[in-house]
């Protein structure tokens, strides 16, 4: 017999661990109030009558036979309750990746999300484009002040280092020219969902001479930012261990990745305007707005994967290789390995 089976809560399963303490506690008001009255004559006298009083109370009683040792009951079954999700959350780590996992029906937000994107996609010859992941109710008023005051604050700390101005400059005259962003001019006419994103620029020690121009999707204004108007769309992404134990599964070992592969994914025009941000120059201040999937919203990850799941559908030369870009790539990168070179080169063509 388990230690749980000597414990009573009005005939409700025995808590689980998060609520033992509390448990616990209203234990041991019941046991005094047990201590004082259980075991008088009156009790016995009158027990059916207080037995109904505890039950309309909800006071959760011991059973009489073990009732002196009910601390340590509860203690040992404790105990026995943690080993128990240890040996649990040990196997479930143990056999990730390996095993079948039920798939959990849609959520209302994820229902959502997929229509969006199976309503908006389209291929416009050159490349796929498609819509943002709209939230039911879009809250999302003109931050054009704060974004002024934020480049503003950018200029004076640009104006002091000029190789990084130049720098930095370079990264949008890179995104102009390969069509990931275009001027934009203030008299524009533009849907309500107008939305200036802060940026700034991030240096890696590692890589000197590289600069990265970083867009703050999460920046808030009066309670909103971009990206809590968007959802976040289901979860296409491979799991992560399984695709690593597939790579030692063989001999021969391949690895790449997509370049850039956000921008690769345009973004219908009606959406482009709420990826806008300024760029201070030396007499003004200009506007552009991304026409391209943006790194840091929300939506990104897995509007990315979708586009590229449906670019193997729709232009993959065999289904070996759309099964490899569905199953295998993990976001942007590819890990996998093959029995032969010959074989591993077929998929690679």
């Amino acid at each position: 017999m388990k230690w749980s089976e000597h414990l009573v809560d009005n005939g409700s399963p025995f808590p689980g661990l998060e609520d033992l303490s509390i448990w616990m506690d209203k234990q041991a008001r019941a046991c005094e109030h047990l201590q004082d009255n259980s075991f008088s004559s009156n009790e016995t006298n009158n027990g059916n009558h207080d037995k109904n009083d505890r039950n309309r109370a909800n006071i959760p009683i011991c059973n009489t036979s073990v009732f002196p040792n009910w601390k340590t009951i509860a203690s040992k079954y404790y105990l026995e309750l943690t080993q128990h999700n240890y040996i649990t959350s040990f196997w479930k780590i143990d056999s990730s990746g390996t095993e079948n996992e039920n798939e959990t029906p849609l959520s209302k937000d994820d229902t959502r999300a997929l229509k969006i994107l199976n309503d908006t996609v389209r291929h416009t010859g050159e490349r796929y484009e498609i819509g943002l992941l709209w939230k039911e109710k879009v809250n999302l008023e003109n931050n054009y002040p704060v974004a002024k005051a934020q480049i503003q604050s950018l200029e004076k700390r640009l104006s002091k280092d000029q190789l990084l101005k130049e720098m930095y400059q370079k990264t949008l005259d890179t995104d102009i020219e390969k069509g990931y962003v275009k001027p934009v001019i203030f008299s524009s006419i533009a849907t309500s969902r107008v939305w200036y994103l802060p940026h700034h620029p991030v240096t890696n020690p590692n890589k000197p001479g590289k600069v990265r121009r970083v867009s703050n999707a999460a920046s808030v204004f009066k309670g909103n930012s971009l990206s809590s108007n968007l959802l976040t769309g289901p979860d296409l992404i491979n799991n992560l261990v399984g695709l690593l134990l597939g790579f030692r599964e063989n001999s021969v070992a391949v690895s790449s990745d997509i370049e850039a592969m956000f921008m690769q994914v345009g973004i219908i025009e009606k959406d482009q305007p709420s990826m806008r941000f300024l760029w201070p120059t030396n007499h003004s201040v200009k506007q552009f707005q991304y026409t391209r999937l943006i790194f840091g919203a929300r939506c990104s990850p897995s509007t990315a994967v979708f586009v590229l799941q449906k670019t193997a559908a729709d232009f993959a030369p065999n289904q070996t290789i759309q099964n490899l870009v569905k199953n295998i790539l993990y976001m942007d990168d590819f890990v996998h390995s093959f029995e032969t070179v010959e074989i591993a080169q077929e998929a690679a063509v």
